[in-house]
Order: C-alpha cells, then structure tokens, then sequence
C-alpha cells in the first residue's frame, strides 16, 4: 500500500516490558543503515506503544511514499506499476544475496 495508514494492534497477553523492547528495538533497527539500504520501506514505519486503558497495544503507521520513493519501487519491482506484476519479476538470487549480507 503506498498510502498513509495507521492502525491499533492490541496484546493484552504480553507483557509490557516484552512490547517496549520491540519498540525500542525498532527504532535501533530503523537507525542500521545498512539495513535500509536493502529495506528502505522501514523508514516509512512508526510503531509505539499505548497501554492506558485498554491495552496494551501497538499503534502501527506508515507514511505516504513520496515520488521519490514511488520511484524506486518502480525500479525494485522491474519496472512493474503493481505489487502483483511485480511478482513476476522476483529474482530469488538477488533476494537471497540481499539477505546473506546481515548474515556475513
């Protein structure tokens, strides 16, 4: 989706501690440029956490892509206007190179 949304993801069986450290833990992995450079949807993404009340919960957003960022999909994506034709034009040895580089 390349619109603004946001959405509320309620957890009440994990603790709340548990659920800080993944927002935290979101926020470092935002930061790995190195990363991004593979990811760049993540910069699109904020998650925080609401707990007064009914909760807690996960408030999940993500922004509207720029031109820009239009753009480069574009270009990830074979130069398919859709996620669906973009399929198509997965390329399994890309993906996976992309992948073995956190890992070496």
């Amino acid at each position: 989706n390349d619109e603004e949304s946001k959405t509320c993801l309620v957890l009440e069986e994990i603790p709340i501690p548990a659920l800080m450290a993944f927002v935290e833990d979101f926020t470092v992995l935002k930061t790995q440029e190195r990363l991004i450079a593979y990811l760049p949807e993540l910069k699109r993404l904020s998650v925080s956490l609401v707990g007064k009340g009914a909760g807690p919960a996960f408030v999940l957003e993500a922004s509207k892509r720029t031109e820009e960022e239009l753009e480069e999909k574009k270009g990830r994506n074979g130069g398919a206007d859709t996620d669906t034709d973009a399929a198509v034009v997965y390329n399994e040895e890309k993906c996976t190179k992309a992948l073995q580089s956190f890992i070496d």
